[in-house]
């Protein structure tokens, strides 16, 4: 049997799995859950069930999701999921440059919300 040929999804990837995300926050919206919350809380799953995704079609020879929409995913707020599926996937933990931008994110989010709560006081 011919293997089919990776292709590379392209960079609208992410703008389809934002959209979806957007749509699935604003569900629990209308389910009560105030903006905020479910938005993070759908960029989280969404950004988990995408790195158990992208580790299944890695060992396939699938077609792939590209990095730049995992990384813009954790930046958007699916930093604790992407942190969690790289250790429960254990996806993406030998490259170096992607951890480091990982962690970036993290940091630069920490730094944000750290403005953000002086701010407030």
């Amino acid at each position: 049997m011919p293997q089919r040929p990776i292709r590379n999804p392209g960079p609208t990837t992410f703008l389809y799995f934002l959209a979806g995300t957007l749509v699935a926050a604003g569900g629990l919206v209308v389910w009560g859950m105030p903006p905020g919350p479910a938005l993070i809380v759908t960029v989280n799953a969404v950004t988990f069930v995408l790195f158990g995704w992208d580790k299944r079609m890695a060992s396939r020879s699938g077609s792939r999701i590209p990095e730049t929409c995992l990384l813009g995913l954790a930046f958007v707020g699916g930093s604790p999921a992407s942190l969690f599926g790289q250790v429960v996937f254990r996806h993406k933990r030998r490259k170096t440059s992607f951890r480091q931008i990982s962690w970036g994110i993290v940091a630069l989010q920490i730094l944000v919300l750290l403005a953000y709560t002086s701010i407030r006081a």
